[in-house]
């Protein structure tokens, strides 16, 4: 069981790759390095750590009913936790007042982008290879949780906020066996933030 690329996923892993040349066209390159080097690292870590991207060359109407319905199912459940989660907010460690809208759009794009290539792409994928799926599911929406201390601090309510995305995101993709609904989800719930 692996987590295939697809043209969706493939298109929207190009405009990461595209958005950070556009971020540093407005002297703003020290926002687009670490998710540039994120998106990087997800592709590298299939390619070389892997040794194979697995992709699905098309999307038929079925399997793009499946991804929109997917999608949906993920934004979801991810939403209705922040409804659970007492006093949900978006703190964020990087200084976003520097930014203006539009780039910062495009930067929780690229962050979407960036996060689901490595982290269901590439860490999801390797975790398949050594662990059944429901503990690589685990495994790698923990390590979602984890990575994010950094923006959102020991805030444990937003942390476990973050588990439940990064799981169900996880699970979403070994359901799916495709990378383009959680992709998708996750760029819709980053717009909804800003």
């Amino acid at each position: 069981m692996v987590i295939r690329q697809d043209p969706i996923s493939k298109g929207l892993a190009i405009m990461g790759l595209l958005i950070p040349v556009f971020i540093s066209t407005f002297e703003l390159t020290l926002y687009a390095l670490f998710p540039s080097f994120l998106l990087i690292a997800g592709i590298v870590g299939q390619r070389y750590v892997l040794k194979k991207i697995d992709e699905d060359p098309t999307i038929d109407a079925g399997e793009f009913s499946d991804i929109m319905f997917w999608s949906f199912a993920a934004l979801t459940v991810i939403l209705v936790s922040s409804l659970v989660i007492p006093y949900f907010a978006y703190p964020s460690s990087i200084e976003t007042e520097t930014l203006d809208i539009m780039s910062l759009r495009l930067f929780v794009v690229l962050m979407a982008i960036a996060e689901e290539q490595f982290f269901r792409g590439f860490l999801t994928n390797f975790f398949l290879v050594k662990l059944p799926p429901a503990f690589a599911v685990l495994a790698s929406g923990s390590i979602f949780a984890i990575y994010h201390f950094g923006v959102y601090g020991t805030s444990f309510d937003l942390i476990g906020y973050v588990w439940i995305a990064g799981t169900i995101l996880s699970y979403i993709a070994v359901k799916t066996q495709r990378l383009s609904p959680c992709m998708l989800a996750h760029i819709v719930n980053n717009l909804l933030a800003v």
